[in-house]
């Protein structure tokens, strides 16, 4: 059973991080607090990477119900990265 609270410890704390850098991409792509709707913005790089990391995490969903969760964690992962760069855009 400790063996099951360590792994899943592990996995939340995979997803946390796996959002942060997906907020950290988006950080490095859009120039702090500033809005530019020009040639200079990246806004458009960041949603077209939002959407393949989204179409990459459904790919490597494995929908068999015996999947276990290491064969889950990485499209969620691929998930939260996108999550967070889509929450850093929006805030």
């Amino acid at each position: 059973q400790r063996d099951t609270e360590f792994s899943s410890l592990a996995y939340s704390c995979l997803l946390v991080c796996s959002s942060l850098f997906g907020a950290f991409t988006c950080g490095m792509l859009i120039d702090k607090n500033q809005m530019h709707f020009g040639g200079k913005s990246f806004y458009g790089l960041a949603l077209v990477g939002n959407s393949v990391l989204l179409v990459v995490a459904v790919f490597l969903t494995d929908e068999s119900k015996v999947a276990t969760a290491q064969q889950q964690i990485v499209p969620a992962c691929f998930a939260a990265i996108a999550a967070g760069l889509q929450n850093a855009m929006c805030t």
